[in-house]
């Protein structure tokens, strides 16, 4: 058992001035949050290991939790009830899914791009049973390096063009849009995307996948 919980705080692939230069294109977008006045902290003890600290990760049936982890203790608050807002730069982040949804799960389009758009090296999804744990690599930093080219051509161009028209969903649009970009054409039938979603993400955009239980074995 390690003595420690070093291993909660991802390593960068690449040193910090270069992985900074890497992500001028989000403008800060990833640590930009509101203010919340009920913030909470979960305290752990060394030695833990690493599916036994992510299992001390909160959810709620009707709403979402964002936050991040530190060595030694899991900081978050209360989000809404589909969207989770929180600070993306931190090493290791997390969000959890409302559990009473059938999709708890699974990733959305969001997930997705918000992971390869924020600095943060590693998240937790927490769903209703799984634990879904996303890491960067060398070779996902190709990916968010083809992304970041392109938003900062047509990031303002497509999200206008969005906005006229799917005004209400805009945001997701275009992040299915620039997944398509990347590779990843978001499938039509959900439950494509629910039965093939480790193997595209993980082939398609190269993002290191792993899945625990949300109870011990």
């Amino acid at each position: 058992m390690a003595k420690s919980n070093k291993f909660l705080i991802p390593e960068r692939p690449i040193d910090s001035e270069a992985y900074e230069r890497l992500y001028e294109f989000n403008s800060g977008a990833d640590d930009m949050y509101e203010a919340h006045d009920d913030v909470r902290e979960i305290r752990f003890r060394p030695g833990l290991t690493e599916e036994a600290v992510y299992r001390m990760l909160p959810s709620a049936k009707g709403f979402e939790y964002g936050g991040y982890l530190t060595k030694s203790r899991i900081r978050f608050h209360k989000c809404e009830p589909v969207r989770a807002v929180y600070q993306r730069s931190k090493p290791c982040t997390f969000h959890s899914h409302p559990t009473k949804y059938a999709q708890a799960d699974i990733p959305s389009a969001s997930d997705v791009y918000h992971f390869l758009d924020g600095r943060n090296l590693r998240t937790i999804i927490v769903g209703a049973s799984r634990l879904i744990v996303w890491d960067k690599t060398m070779a996902t930093l190709e990916t968010v390096k083809k992304l970041g080219t392109w938003a900062k051509i047509h990031l303002v161009t497509e999200t206008r063009r969005l906005l006229n028209e799917s005004p209400n969903n805009f945001m997701e649009e275009y992040m299915k849009v620039a997944l398509k970009h990347l590779g990843l054409n978001w499938p039509k039938k959900h439950r494509i995307w629910e039965t093939h979603w480790e193997g595209m993400v993980r082939d398609i955009l190269k993002i290191e996948v792993r899945v625990f239980s949300r109870s011990p074995e």
